[in-house]
């Protein structure tokens, strides 16, 4: 049985890029009733959110009151306060594992993420043997 090989770090990044962010990207917006019509407003659409990452905006912020009306969200929240937690960090943290691990099971994925990592590797592998021996 041969060793597959890893794709380049560039191909990885575009597999990674068109299955994982854009799709889930695009899923969420979805969500909210917004389908671009055609390459062009996906296009406006990614820009538009690297600009508003670039500026700072963070889309986690809190629901508007309508959405944490119910005594139930509001006692939840108010006992994971109590014990220190962040309930909108814990289901973030949640939400994240669990796409990891359902992406993980895809093995184009996880060979793309084993060739950036690999990448990182090497790069960073370079970077501390030059200081070294400028040291």
């Amino acid at each position: 049985m041969s060793t597959p090989t890893l794709p380049t770090p560039d191909e990885a990044f575009a597999l990674l890029s068109a299955q994982v962010h854009q799709q889930a990207f695009f899923g969420k917006l979805a969500q909210a009733g917004i389908s671009p019509q055609t390459e062009k407003e996906a296009s406006d659409l990614l820009q538009m959110a690297g600009n508003l990452r670039a500026a700072g905006y963070d889309a986690a912020q809190p629901a508007p009151a309508s959405q944490t009306d119910s005594p139930i969200t509001k006692a939840a929240e108010k006992l994971a306060t109590q014990l220190g937690q962040d309930p909108a960090a814990a289901n973030r943290d949640h939400a994240i594992k669990s796409a990891c691990a359902q992406l993980a099971q895809d093995p184009n994925v996880y060979n793309a993420v084993l060739s950036l990592k690999a990448d990182e590797a090497e790069k960073l592998a370079a970077q501390l043997g030059g200081e070294q021996a400028q040291a």
